[in-house]
This record gives structure tokens, C-alpha cells and sequence, in this order.
């Protein structure tokens, strides 16, 4: 594979994933807050066919993430389309990197510690979580780190940018595990997070060094 395929194929990987990624944290947020009827009547048919309780927390999850994958394959194919655009490209260089450090988390904070009085969400009852200082600072942190590698005055290595990001996931993992998820759907959220982060940062390193200027090589003096 040359350097325009490696460039293209990993192009793909990134819009998947960030796609993948946002879809994931709209879907997310739209159940929660709900009712989502269009989530409803999925889950309602999903354990008729399986034969479950209405209610099943199977036909639900199965609902919310068949719902984001065809969220995430429509932003996929809107990134396609306009793949050529500066927009698109600018997106997917910036706007992509907060996204795919940030979208998770910031759903999660606003579910948890915003819309204590809304009458809509009343799953948000009795949800107590860590104190806000340290999810929020936390993120802070990751947004600024984000910004850092973005205008190229990232100091660490590739290992340690790959294992901040793992912490940064680590930690947001938990605090997904720890609000009435099973594992396996729990686990969905920090792992694809974790590997459009991780994505992002290739591309951006990729795209830099794609438009870095060529150095001459030197010639023989006679």
C-alpha cells in the first residue's frame, strides 16, 4: 500500500469513527432524556420478535444502537459527499478532535448535573455521581491537550499521547459503568471514543506531514 492509499484508507477509518462516535453520544443523550418514541417502538418490536418482557433492556439497547449506527452512517456518507469541500476537510481536522474527546463526556455531565428540575427526564432522579470538580476538570484538561496537538506544540511521543488518551477513556469508562449500564453496552462508549481519539491524532499527524514543505535533497559537491 503506498502513501495515498495509507492516506485514504486511514481518511475512512477516521470518518467512521468519528461518525460512529457522534451518533453514539446524540442517540445516547436523545434515550436518556427521552421518551424517544422512535427508540420505544424499536425496543417494544425487538422483544415481541425475541419473545422478552416489553421492557427488556435487551430490545432496548439493541434499539439505541441499531438508531446510532444509522445516525452514523448518514453523518459517514454526508462527509463523503462533500469530502472535497474545505469544510468538510477543516471538520475533520479540528472540530473532529474535540469531538472525539469531548462528545461522550459532555452528554454525560449535561444528563447528570444540568437538567436536575426537568420534568421530562425523571430516570435522572437519584443519580448522584462524583462531584462535578473532577469529571469537569478533566475534560478541561483532555480540551486542552486537544488543542495543543492540534497547532502541532504537543510535547510527548506517540506512545504517551496513545496512553493519555487510554487514561482519559479509563476514567470515563467508569463513570459510565457506574450509571446502571451493563458492561458490554457500557463498554461501547469509552472503546469507540477511545479509537476515534486515536484515529484523529493519525490523521492529523498524517495530514501534517502530507503538507509539510519537502526538504531538497542535498547535492554532491565537486
Amino acid at each position: 500500500m503506498d502513501r495515498t492509499q495509507s492516506t485514504q484508507a486511514l481518511g475512512y477509518l477516521h470518518e467512521f469513527f468519528f461518525s460512529s462516535n457522534i451518533a453514539l453520544a446524540l442517540i445516547w443523550e436523545e434515550s436518556f432524556l427521552g421518551p424517544f418514541l422512535l427508540e420505544l417502538r424499536l425496543q417494544y418490536r425487538i422483544n415481541a420478535f425475541l419473545h422478552l418482557h416489553p421492557h427488556s433492556n435487551t430490545g432496548g439497547y439493541i434499539a439505541m444502537f441499531g438508531l446510532a449506527f444509522g445516525l452514523a452512517l448518514c453523518i459517514f456518507l454526508s462527509l463523503r459527499l462533500f469530502s472535497r469541500t474545505f469544510l468538510a476537510r477543516e471538520v475533520l481536522r479540528s472540530i473532529a478532535g474535540i469531538g472525539s474527546l469531548t462528545a461522550l463526556p459532555s452528554c454525560w455531565l449535561y444528563i447528570n448535573y444540568v437538567p436536575w428540575h426537568n420534568p421530562r427526564i425523571p430516570l435522572a432522579e437519584g443519580v448522584h455521581g462524583p462531584a462535578l470538580f473532577w469529571p469537569l476538570s478533566e475534560l478541561g484538561v483532555a480540551l486542552v491537550c486537544v488543542l495543543l496537538y492540534l497547532y502541532g506544540i504537543w510535547p510527548l511521543p506517540k506512545w504517551g499521547s496513545a496512553a493519555l488518551v487510554a487514561l482519559h477513556w479509563g476514567f470515563w469508562g467508569w463513570q459510565f459503568f457506574g450509571r446502571g449500564m451493563f458492561f458490554f453496552p457500557g463498554l461501547v462508549f469509552p472503546l469507540t471514543g477511545f479509537s476515534s481519539s486515536l484515529a484523529w491524532g493519525l490523521y492529523v499527524s498524517q495530514h501534517r506531514a502530507n503538507h509539510s514543505p519537502a526538504v531538497p535533497a542535498p547535492q554532491n559537491l565537486r
